[in-house]
C-alpha cells in the first residue's frame, strides 16, 4: 500500500521502515509492542509521521529553506559520537554502513524542518528562572519519585565446620566498628564478607 501526498508517492517500503523505527523506539517505553500485535496502530503513526514530514518538506522547498552539507555532516557525526562510536550507532539505530547515506539524508530533512519551524514560529524562547520555578511548583507531582531503600549485608557462612558462635561474634564486632568507630560499610564488607568485592 502506497501513499500519495501532493503528488509525491510514499512507497510501502518507506512506510514499513518508518513503522519499524517507531516500534523499535517504543520497545524502550512503558508499553513495548510484542511482535506484530500492534502493527496496525504503528502503521497509522507511520502514515501520520510521513505525511507531516512530506508536507513540511514541500513547504520548506517552497520557501527556499536549505541546510548546507557541512551542517548535516556535523549533526550526523554528533549522533554517532553520542551513540558511542560507529559500532554502537549501528546497533542503537538498527542500521548499517550501507544505510548511512539514507540516515544522513534523514538528518538533513530534520534539520531543514527545524529551520522552517523556527522561521515560521520564531526562535524558541528561553524561560526565565521564575518561569521555570513556577512550572516546577505547578507540576511537582511529575518530578516526585517513590521513596527507595537500599539494603546491604555482610555475608558470613557457617558451612564447612565454622563455629556459628564465632561467626556471630565476628559480626557483632563488625557492627560495633560501624556504630562507634565510624568504619565504612563497603570497606568492612569487602574485607570480611565471604563474598568480597560487591560492597555488601
Amino acid at each position: 500500500m502506497a501513499l500519495r501526498i501532493n503528488g509525491q508517492t510514499v512507497t510501502h517500503d518507506e512506510l514499513y521502515r518508518e513503522m519499524e523505527q517507531l516500534k523499535n523506539a517504543a520497545r524502550g517505553g512503558d508499553n513495548p509492542p510484542n511482535c506484530c500485535e500492534r502493527d496496525e496502530e504503528f502503521m497509522g503513526y507511520a502514515k501520520e509521521n510521513l505525511t507531516a514530514r512530506i508536507l513540511l518538506t514541500q513547504e520548506a522547498e517552497a520557501r527556499g529553506v536549505n541546510i548546507d552539507e557541512a551542517a548535516i555532516t556535523e549533526a550526523f557525526e554528533k549522533i554517532k559520537q553520542e551513540a558511542g562510536g560507529d559500532e554502537h550507532f549501528y546497533i542503537n539505530y538498527n542500521t548499517s554502513q550501507e544505510e548511512e547515506p539514507a540516515f544522513k539524508a534523514s538528518v538533513g530533512i530534520n534539520l531543514r524542518l527545524q529551520k522552517l519551524i523556527e522561521e515560521v514560529l520564531g526562535p524558541k524562547p528561553t524561560p526565565t528562572d521564575e518561569e521555570l520555578e513556577a512550572y516546577y511548583q505547578k507540576h511537582i507531582d511529575r518530578y516526585m519519585t517513590p521513596r527507595q531503600l537500599r539494603v546491604s549485608h555482610i555475608l558470613k557462612s557457617v558451612d564447612h565446620g565454622k563455629n556459628p558462635r564465632e561467626v556471630y561474634a565476628d559480626l557483632l564486632e563488625l557492627r560495633d566498628q560501624l556504630r562507634t568507630g565510624g568504619a565504612e560499610f563497603a570497606a568492612l564488607s569487602d574485607a570480611h564478607s565471604d563474598r568480597p568485592g560487591d560492597g555488601g
